[in-house]
């Protein structure tokens, strides 16, 4: 017996009693062997009494450890109740195995003795039977393999495993970006440095920023921004002050407002905001009356509306607007009409618009847009076309795209976008290509980008 250890409750130990590989005598830990099979079966005798001397009653399974090097097991594999493992397709190389015993209360045992096993191939069978398992569809049309299985023993050469598979549809355009967001980002162009501002919520509530160049090309520029949040940040530029405006939700529903240079930089002027929401807000720059229009969820599904002035300052002016919503609200403003257009998500995934005036007053005009969605769609104003474009999450998580005219009205023109979002997609206008940026985010937290 090699390194035994008593268990984390003081009560209890466990003793894991020697482990051997079925290749060497039993009891015979002494060094590596070699053979031509590229599976090792681990055997070890059930423990019957804790390191105290009293019964073991509790015996809940075991794990096994290994690696490839001494010390060092990097693959931890719950073997269960049994006391025989085999591990099968190891590549050829030295492996260290280690077994642990672990009780009913997830308390585990020291590791055992450590033993080597040397895996060599000299078998002539070709690896070219794979079954796959497939992750789910990533924005560019492809879904990562998460496992395969039915490799020959002892084969070698021949095809080598893919590492993910084509989904039903295929494009190459959508390009996955450094970093991770565990909500939707936030975009808003930035006419002053005509850069594309990036703010995206990080692990453990974290607030991370980048930029794309005014050509959509990512910058690759992350910086931490102080502070924390519980859901994903708004943006939007502020063309009195020459600022970017952040809205974000705090803990407790609280609300704060912090801003960004022309520049790009953060100013650090983390402001609270009287109020509190249930789902991220949403902001747009009323170009009219030289606002910035918030518009929030709050309590019960009740919409609210409030201003800041040119300088960035909260009016407060919250104001209830008639209506109820099941998730945050979008908006954006609408250049032709003067107003502000805002798109919800109502019951049963149904859509709905409204529109704020010039002065920022509600027009009572709630109008239900065709079709229904799962997440709230993105807003953008298409300078070109005179359009409020929308990207939405449909279905299946399958992208969707519609505009509604320069009066607001809806053109009932859904179209589905080759790719796939995990939540609301964000969009914004960029005038220097006269395109639309999409950012989404996909399995694993992961971001990804592409140009429409």
């Amino acid at each position: 017996m090699l390194d035994e250890r008593t268990l984390k409750k003081s009560s209890l130990g466990v003793w894991v009693t020697t482990l051997i590989v079925t290749t060497l005598l039993m009891g015979s830990l002494l060094g590596a062997v070699t053979d031509a099979h590229s599976s090792v079966t681990l055997n070890w005798t059930a423990p019957t009494t804790n390191t105290d001397g009293t019964p073991l009653t509790d015996l809940a399974g075991y794990n096994v450890y290994y690696g490839t090097s001494s010390g060092n097991y990097t693959t931890e594999i719950n073997a269960g109740q049994v006391v025989s493992y085999t591990l099968n397709n190891l590549a050829v190389g030295t492996y260290y195995f280690v077994v642990t015993a672990y009780d009913s209360s997830g308390n585990e045992s020291n590791y055992s003795n450590e033993v080597v096993k040397s895996q060599q191939t000299t078998a002539s069978t070709l690896c070219t039977s794979y079954t796959y398992t497939f992750g789910v569809c990533q924005p560019n049309g492809t879904a990562p393999v998460l496992s395969y299985t039915g490799i020959p023993a002892g084969c070698s050469g021949g095809a080598t495993p893919a590492t993910s598979n084509s989904c039903s549809y295929t494009t190459s355009d959508w390009q996955l970006l450094p970093g991770a967001s565990i909500s939707s980002p936030a975009i808003a162009w930035n006419p002053v440095s005509n850069t594309i501002q990036m703010v995206v919520q990080g692990s453990g509530g974290t607030i991370w920023s980048a930029t794309f160049n005014s050509s959509g090309t990512f910058s690759n520029n992350w910086t931490q921004i102080p502070g924390t949040i519980s859901s994903p940040p708004a943006l939007a530029w502020n063309s009195a002050s020459n600022k970017l405006q952040m809205v974000v939700q705090g803990s407790g529903g609280t609300i704060w407002s912090a801003t960004f240079s022309s520049s790009g930089t953060f100013n650090n002027d983390w402001t609270q905001i009287p109020g509190t929401i249930s789902s991220p807000p949403a902001l747009a720059w009323n170009s009219a009356s030289n606002k910035l229009q918030m518009v929030v969820q709050g309590s019960g599904g009740t919409i609210w509306s409030a201003t800041f002035n040119s300088k960035g300052a909260f009016n407060h002016d919250w104001t209830q607007i008639p209506g109820s919503i099941i998730s945050a609200p979008t908006l954006v403003w609408n250049s032709v009409s003067n107003e502000t257009q805002m798109v919800v998500q109502g019951s049963g995934g149904t859509i709905w618009s409204a529109t704020f005036n010039s002065k920022g007053a509600f027009n009572r005009d709630w109008t239900q847009i065709p079709g229904s969605i799962i997440s709230v769609p993105a807003l953008a104003w298409n300078s070109v076309s005179n359009e409020t474009q929308m990207v939405a999450q449909g279905t299946g998580d399958t992208m969707l795209t519609a505009t509604l005219n320069s009066n607001g009205t809806s053109a009932a023109n859904w179209t589905q976008i080759p790719g796939t979002t995990i939540d609301q997609p964000s969009i914004v206008w960029n005038p220097v290509k006269g395109n639309l940026l999409i950012v989404v985010r996909g399995l694993n937290n992961a971001i990804w980008t592409m140009e429409d």
